[in-house]
């Protein structure tokens, strides 16, 4: 009878043990879990905020888009603005220049070569009548700055449409001459142009072109 007591009760620590043994091995098992779980917990957070990151850049690329496509639609409008404001000024100068007497309308496209040609002829030709003046023992003023740089030597060329800016006759230029043996003469605001300039303008001397 007690030898069947002792191994009832043998048989009872081996299950205990056996036992034991798998509840250590389901305590791991569960602790692996847990780990792997906060691993997860970890990883799923990092990816929100990253996902989060990814809107909030999503958002800022949007706005600066939206930002350089409104700057982009400025600068078109600007330059239109700029394209228009250029094209009449180079349809009045091109009027100014060609309409004098003595030079008939083209019917063909003027270049802005041809522009800057016929403002440097007129303006030349302004110089020699202003020198004959001067040589005639007439008072006169003395040439814009404009002018007087057009009989330097040149430099460094700008653009074709600058340069014709550039040339465009200031205001308070033009005023009849006085008659032969008057004492009146233009003041310093006025100057004489050729007769080429002003083709209703009677010019006393009679050796003038």
């Amino acid at each position: 009878m007690m030898g069947l007591i002792q191994k009832d009760n043998l048989v009872l620590r081996e299950r205990v043990s056996e036992l034991e043994a798998e509840l250590t091995k389901r305590d791991l098992a569960i602790m692996e879990l847990s780990t792997k779980v906060g691993e997860l917990q970890t990883q799923t957070e990092r990816d929100q905020d990253q996902g989060q990151r990814w809107q909030q850049l999503h958002e800022e690329w949007q706005s600066r888009n939206e930002m350089v496509r409104q700057a982009e639609q400025a600068t078109r409008v600007a330059l239109e603005s700029a394209q228009s404001r250029l094209e009449r000024l180079r349809s009045k100068i091109i009027q100014a220049t060609f309409n004098v007497s003595g030079i008939k309308s083209l019917a063909t496209e003027i270049s802005d070569n041809h522009i800057l040609e016929a403002l440097q002829r007129i303006i030349s030709e302004r110089s020699d009548y202003y020198n004959q003046l001067k040589q005639k023992g007439v008072r006169v003023p003395p040439l814009q700055q404009s002018e007087i740089m057009l009989t330097k030597p040149k430099k460094a060329e700008k653009p074709p449409a600058e340069r014709a800016a550039a040339l465009v006759p200031g205001a308070g230029w033009t005023h009849q001459l006085a008659p032969r043996g008057g004492n009146h003469w233009p003041g310093p605001d006025q100057f004489f142009v050729p007769k080429r300039l002003q083709p209703h303008q009677d010019v006393p001397f009679k050796d003038h072109p």
